[in-house]
């Protein structure tokens, strides 16, 4: 039986060759427009995903004028500093929910559910932060991950 994530997923990865092929466009890695489509009910998630990639590009960015990093080794970095961030912002947020006085409750969203995208998917949009641009990249993400979810609506 496919699971609505992995049809999310190959329809994710169907919807990023169209972007590359049709605008030369990449939606930040061929698996994330299908996760972040999984959440688009849960958008504080999605914001939190990239801005976990922005500060994963800016420490990657700043690290590499004392490190020499550029290709394979840049990709590593921005992997392993996006786990990283991911693993101990996903650790404390609970924490920081029941102990804050300020909560965002965002009407018709799944509210429950605040945390970053995986521990992957936001190195792989910081990567192509680098290639692409942050703005470029963070519009094809969000428009690539509309596109999945309407194609699995459809289905």
């Amino acid at each position: 039986m496919v699971t609505a994530l992995t049809l999310s997923i190959g329809i994710g990865l169907l919807v990023g060759l169209l972007f590359i092929e049709l605008f030369s466009l990449f939606c930040g890695g061929v698996i994330v427009p299908g996760y972040v489509a999984m959440h688009l009910d849960n958008p504080l998630s999605i914001i939190a995903t990239l801005v976990v990639s922005l500060f994963t590009y800016a420490i990657v960015k700043s690290l590499s004028s004392f490190v020499m990093l550029y290709g394979r080794r840049q990709y590593v970095a921005i992997l392993i500093t996006a786990f990283c961030l991911s693993s101990v912002l996903n650790y404390f947020i609970p924490y920081l929910q029941q102990t804050s006085t300020f909560s965002v409750v965002v009407p018709g969203a799944n509210n429950d559910e605040f945390g970053i995208i995986g521990f992957v998917i936001p190195g792989l949009i910081a990567n192509w932060y680098e290639r692409q641009g942050i703005i470029i990249t963070s519009c094809t993400v969000i428009t690539g991950a509309i596109l999945v979810k309407l194609l699995l609506l459809a289905f």
